[in-house]
C-alpha cells in the first residue's frame, strides 16, 4: 500500500513553545491508488461542462469535478467527477436537474446511471490509471449549468465506490478489486 503524508502539528506540553511541524501521520491508499477512507472532503471549488450526448440528440451530459484535497499537492491527483446524463437512471425521460437522489439500481451503473459519481484515480494528462464507481450514498443536486457562465453543483454523501472497467463495450466491476474508498462527504461546485 502506498502512503501519502498529511499536514499536521504538536503542541509543546508546557505550551511556552508555538505549534512545531511532527512527522506527518499516513494516509493509506487503497490497492486503486486512491485513499482508502476518504472522509470529509468539504467544500470543492472546480470545474464544470456541458455538451450533446451525440450529434443526434438534443440529450446533454453535464459534469462537476474537483481534485481531492488529499492528492491536490501530487503530480496525479485523484479527482471526485459527478457526471448528469439526461434520459439516463434518475433522469429516464427528463433532463438533468436539480434534486436528491439514492445512489441505487440504475446508478450503481456506469451504463445506465444518470447520476454517476465517479473517483478517478491518479490522473496524469486528463487520464486515470483506475476508475472507481459510487455504489451507494446521496447526491444532492441544486444547479445544472448548460451554457457558458453558469454553474454546476453536487453534493455527495455517504459514498462507497467500486473499481470498475470497460469490457466488450460494457462497463464492469474489476473482479476481485477491493477499493471502496468511502466519501463522508463532499461539495462539488464549478462554473461553465
Amino acid at each position: 500500500m502506498a502512503a501519502r503524508p498529511d499536514a499536521a502539528v504538536t503542541r509543546n506540553p508546557d505550551g511556552a513553545v508555538p505549534n512545531t511541524p511532527d512527522a506527518p501521520p499516513m494516509i493509506a491508499d487503497n490497492a486503486c491508488g486512491v485513499a482508502s477512507d476518504q472522509g470529509d472532503l468539504g467544500m470543492l471549488s472546480g470545474t464544470a461542462g456541458s455538451q450533446t450526448q451525440s450529434s443526434t440528440t438534443a440529450q446533454r451530459v453535464s459534469f462537476v469535478e474537483a481534485v481531492s484535497p488529499l492528492t491536490a499537492a501530487q503530480a496525479t491527483p485523484d479527482v471526485v467527477h459527478v457526471e448528469l446524463w439526461d434520459g439516463y437512471g434518475a433522469f429516464t425521460g427528463t433532463a438533468a436537474h436539480a434534486g436528491t437522489f439514492t445512489i441505487a439500481g440504475d446508478e450503481t451503473d456506469y451504463d445506465t446511471c444518470g447520476v454517476c459519481v465517479l473517483m478517478l484515480a491518479d490522473v496524469t494528462n486528463n487520464t486515470p490509471t483506475k476508475l472507481l464507481l459510487a455504489t451507494s450514498g446521496t447526491v444532492t443536486i441544486t444547479a445544472v449549468g448548460t451554457a457558458t457562465g453558469q454553474t454546476t453543483e453536487a453534493t455527495v454523501t455517504n459514498a462507497s465506490f467500486v473499481e470498475i472497467s470497460q469490457q466488450n463495450n460494457d462497463w464492469q466491476p474489476v473482479v476481485g478489486s477491493n477499493c471502496p474508498s468511502p466519501i463522508a462527504h463532499v461539495e462539488l461546485s464549478g462554473t461553465l
